[in-house]
């Protein structure tokens, strides 16, 4: 599924942490703003790590599980452009 996530943290050490993980799992379109392709399951561990990292009395997160309709029909005006899938390889 893809997931457009986005945070307000006021600490740079968590704002850096959030940042982190949510670019391991998708790509940055913005500077608080990623697009992620992920599982339901996946997104739930990220929902709890993030949770694990903020300040949920000062901080703000959001998840928008956007449907593959909705996703196609997105447009893009200037700059914008969507984001390129890199694959990469992995030696374990």
């Amino acid at each position: 599924m893809i997931v457009v996530a986005t945070y307000d943290i006021s600490a740079d050490s968590r704002r850096s942490r959030v940042a982190a993980l949510l670019q391991s799992w998708g790509d940055r379109v913005q500077r608080s703003v990623y697009v992620l392709d992920i599982t339901a399951e996946t997104l739930d561990q990220i929902r709890a790590r993030c949770a694990g990292i903020m300040d949920l009395d000062v901080d703000s997160r959001y998840f928008m599980p956007m449907c593959a309709t909705c996703w196609a029909t997105t447009t893009y005006v200037g700059q914008a452009n969507p984001p390129e899938r890199v694959l990469f390889w992995a030696a374990l």
